[in-house]
């Protein structure tokens, strides 16, 4: 998506910004800001896709067409439109020659799809750590409540509308169902996959008990 390095010349020309490959794939932008005094912030993205069968879309998957005004295309709304939406703001203020203060680091991993293991754990253990270093050295930085998780009436305002909703709790989905090869023979066994999105005022045990408690 980003190897072509003419699709922002601002960026990859930019004496102000360093480019790096992480496990082959995934991409490290840091732009150096002009107050080295202030700690950097990190915008983060994911360059990967799931799996798509062309037969259940309108428009080819991978085509990227524009169709009344809306992008088709696996991936546009998971995260490409944060990718491309952070890209095209860095190239814009670079070509206006507005420059950051504070510097950034931006991290688009190639392997979000399958837990990450390679580019984002390899930027959450070393740039992430540096980051928060710089931030607080003395200070455990935890997140155990915000304003949203304390107020019972926000929460129910925003779990009315169906697209905020699945983002202010864990959800769990049952993707993969297996069983068995033939119609006419019993399966030797049967198997699910469950997917918990767990949210960060849970616990990944949380996640688990939950299912713990449907699955016997």
């Amino acid at each position: 998506m980003l190897s072509n390095l003419a699709a922002f010349p601002q960026i990859h020309s930019s004496p102000l910004v360093k480019r790096q490959v992480v496990a082959n794939y995934s991409l490290l932008y840091e732009v150096q800001g002009s107050d080295t005094e202030l700690a950097p912030y990190m915008l983060c993205a994911h360059m990967d896709v799931v799996p798509a069968n062309a037969a259940n879309w309108h428009h080819p998957p991978f085509a990227g067409q524009v169709v009344d005004g809306e992008i088709w295309g696996r991936g546009a709304i998971d995260a490409k439109d944060i990718l491309m939406g952070i890209m095209e703001a860095l190239e814009y203020r670079l070509e206006q020659g507005d420059l950051p203060r504070r510097g950034i680091f931006l991290a688009f991993g190639h392997d979000e799809e399958i837990t990450g293991r390679d580019g984002a754990a390899y930027m959450s253990s070393s740039v992430v750590a540096e980051m928060l270093t710089a931030l607080a050295p003395e200070v455990q930085i935890v997140m155990s409540t915000t304003p949203l998780e304390e107020s019972t009436e926000m929460r129910r305002f925003l779990s009315r509308d169906p697209h905020i909703d699945p983002m202010i709790r864990t959800t769990t989905t049952v993707t993969r169902i297996h069983g068995g090869i033939k119609d006419n023979v019993v399966p030797a066994e049967a198997y699910a996959y469950v997917n918990h999105r767990v949210h960060p005022s849970q616990s990944v045990a949380e996640g688990e008990q939950v299912t713990a408690g449907v699955v016997p």
